[in-house]
């Protein structure tokens, strides 16, 4: 359940923010600053991600610590389409709830973007969080889920004791994300 704050939590807020914007204006706070503390307070990240890529050349660059990948997971047929575009960032915000979700639930919140402005991130985008942010898995795991070839797949960066993993396997709608779970999203 999400806790609502009261109105003078609310007005706290609004007064700070109002001096955040009043100093960037005034010039004394560089903008670059407050988006760079915006994008940490909501979990976005920026990560740099090259749509050409193939998909062994992303996992071998992640350098994860383990790699489970399913037997008959074949990248040529459950991938969803592939990205276009030359050598870009891409922005992903990580989304949590505070109760375990299953993946009906995620699909309903992210999976055609149409409620939240938001989809799950491609796998590969999803990839380049784990080679160019690794620590940030180790916060908790991130994963992103996808429908390919009449079947429901999801890339799990996971966070263990001694390093950072990576699993790709087939899921169901009923599979159960626990709170600690961070749904990597793109911006449609």
């Amino acid at each position: 359940m999400t806790r609502v704050a009261d109105d003078a939590t609310i007005s706290k807020l609004a007064r700070q923010q109002n001096d955040v914007f009043r100093r960037v204006r005034e010039g004394s706070l560089l903008p670059e600053r407050v988006f760079r503390m915006h994008r940490a307070l909501l979990g976005t990240l920026l990560v740099p991600f090259n749509p050409a890529r193939s998909w062994e050349d992303a996992v071998k660059a992640g350098r994860y610590d383990d790699v489970f990948i399913a037997h008959d997971f074949n990248p040529a047929i459950h991938l969803p389409p592939p990205l276009t575009g030359g050598s870009q960032g891409a922005e992903i915000t990580l989304r949590t709830q505070d109760m375990t979700t299953t993946t009906a639930q995620w699909l309903n919140l992210l999976g055609d973007g149409k409620k939240s402005g938001q989809q799950f991130a491609h796998p590969l985008v999803v990839l380049a969080v784990g080679e160019h942010e690794p620590d940030e898995q180790l916060d908790a795991p991130i994963f992103t889920v996808w429908r390919a070839a009449g079947r429901l797949w999801s890339l799990i960066l996971d966070d263990v004791a001694v390093g950072h993993d990576l699993s790709v396997d087939c899921g169901s709608p009923g599979d159960d994300w626990n709170a600690r779970y961070r749904a990597a999203a793109v911006t449609m």
